[in-house]
């Protein structure tokens, strides 16, 4: 899938190794690398999430990095699968019995012209392995939120604020989520903002808690 060695599926050993070359501690609430373990980060103690923790099944860099973009900017529909392994991978560490799994919406702009949310793709391996129900329109992006990639951290918060709500269906109702330890699953966790917008959603819908995954950190 990356090297182009020849296997059955998914990616060879050599990749996997490169995708995992550089384990490190993670905080213990938002899952980002750091130099010293378990305790949360100072962005951590700063910051108030909605999600009870975060984590990412590799370091966003090198390989990883490349593969992510090619699957969600160069339409390579087929690393779907083998990136959403190493999010089941995660899955069934960090969470392995939600009461259900929901992927990150992406804008309706953004679903034409790519054609698929690759958070969707990705949550539906995880909900495969867990043998869990997946709700893959529990929630509606309100609004464009601009490019994140060029704000600062306290921006990228300031500005997800509000940007996810409970989707209203036409027809039935909306999934009830009271009481359940909810699963969020997207491609990259960055500063966290995105998810814990998603996870106050998820709350207003009775979630009783929330923990995000995604393949890159």
């Amino acid at each position: 899938m990356s090297c182009g060695e020849r296997r059955a599926e998914g990616f060879c050993d050599a990749c996997l190794l490169e995708i995992f070359a550089v384990p490190a501690p993670t905080c213990g609430l938002c899952g980002r690398f750091l130099r010293s373990p378990g305790l949360p980060c100072r962005d951590c103690r700063q910051t108030a999430f909605a999600f009870s923790r975060a984590r990412g099944a590799a370091r966003y860099a090198g390989l990883l990095r490349a593969l992510l973009r090619r699957f969600k900017l160069g339409n390579e529909m087929h690393l779907a699968r083998p990136l959403g392994q190493l999010a089941a991978d995660l899955a069934e560490r960090e969470c392995p019995r939600p009461g259900a799994v929901v992927p990150v919406p992406i804008s309706r702009r953004k679903l034409l012209a790519r054609g698929f949310n690759q958070a969707e793709l990705l949550a539906e391996s995880v909900a495969a392995r867990l043998g869990r129900p997946m709700f893959p329109k529990a929630l509606v992006r309100l609004r464009r939120a601009g490019k994140q990639a060029f704000l600062t951290r306290a921006g990228r918060i300031a500005n997800a604020e509000g940007l996810f709500a409970p989707r209203k269906p036409l027809l039935g109702r909306p999934p009830d989520f009271t009481g359940k330890l909810v699963l969020l699953v997207d491609d990259v966790i960055t500063t966290g903002a995105t998810a814990s917008a998603c996870a106050a959603a998820l709350r207003a819908m009775g979630a009783a808690d929330v923990v995000a995954i995604a393949v890159g950190r």
